[in-house]
């Protein structure tokens, strides 16, 4: 009796045990802007100086010192807020460290202020150029996080619009592999859905003679339908809906393109009245005003 009453107490200290790790999770991921990735193991430890938290049946340990969480909280701060050029000075004091979680913070940084504060062509190169240091550098380290995974996808394919049809054509299946690896880490992050959607209708509004092109270069070329990209624009809101504009905006382009108009006037009307003063949700606001009034 007194052997079976002790293996309940060490079955019961166990249980209390994950409860308290899940608790610490949830903390963690809400001080994390709700960035998160998974491994395959359970069996980690719960260092004090590292941050736990965990996302389906995996449990994460990350190397995170209190200045860099401090860095994280600020920055996403910031650019939830509308002020990643505020953002990206922090963040480029940590330039150096070795923690993922930074990096594709300034990979993010680096392509927020140059897609939209930014005016200059060649300011908004060096922007991208130093976007694609920090992606490698991130991927290096931790292959297996969605968020570095998703950030290396959108810095490869900024850095392509600075260059040919030809390279554009020979990066996109290592940007397709990019968005892919992210959504396998990380199936219900709406984002990650959202990048293979854009990917999807990128490919398949592809000019007939940038087609040619591809075929001279490669034996199978990309391609994609905008069915697919809907899928993939529809299992973003369903992961997470109004999570951003622009899926409603991509939702409704891409219902024109499959000719069912009433259902892209509703989802650009959406879209449309959305009230933002972000620069990025503005222009998706913008483009859904626009199609509405060609519809």
């Amino acid at each position: 009796k007194t052997k079976k009453k002790s293996m309940r107490i060490r079955n019961l200290f166990q249980v209390i045990r994950v409860v308290w790790l899940r608790a610490a999770a949830q903390q963690s991921i809400r001080y994390l802007g709700g960035e998160r990735f998974r491994t395959e193991s359970w069996r980690r430890h719960f260092p004090r100086n590292k941050i736990n938290w965990i996302v389906g049946t995996g449990l994460i340990v990350m190397a995170t010192s209190e200045e860099d969480l401090q860095v994280i909280k600020e920055t996403d701060a910031m650019y939830y807020g509308g002020k990643s050029p505020e953002a990206i000075q922090i963040l480029r004091r940590h330039s150096q460290t070795n923690n993922p979680e930074v990096l594709w913070r300034l990979v993010r940084a680096c392509y927020t202020v140059g897609k939209f504060f930014i005016k200059d062509q060649a300011e908004s190169k060096r922007l991208s150029d130093e976007a694609m240091e920090y992606a490698k550098r991130g991927i290096a380290i931790d292959e297996h996080s969605f968020s570095t995974q998703k950030w290396m996808g959108i810095a490869l394919s900024w850095s392509s619009d600075f260059e040919g049809t030809k390279v554009k054509i020979e990066r996109s299946f290592a940007i397709r592999d990019h968005f892919l690896k992210a959504i396998e880490c990380n199936p219900t992050d709406a984002l990650g859905q959202h990048l293979m959607g854009l990917w999807c209708f990128g490919v398949a509004e592809v000019p007939w003679y940038q087609r040619k092109i591809a075929a001279v270069i490669f034996a199978a070329p990309p391609s994609a339908t905008y069915d697919e990209a809907l899928a993939y624009f529809l299992k973003a809101e369903e992961a997470k809906p109004g999570f951003y504009v622009a899926n409603w905006t991509c939702i409704g382009k891409t219902y024109i393109q499959l000719g069912k108009k009433a259902e892209a006037r509703e989802w650009l009307t959406k879209a449309k009245d959305f009230t933002t003063t972000d620069p990025e949700d503005l222009e998706a606001v913008n483009e859904a005003a626009a199609l509405l009034r060609k519809l």
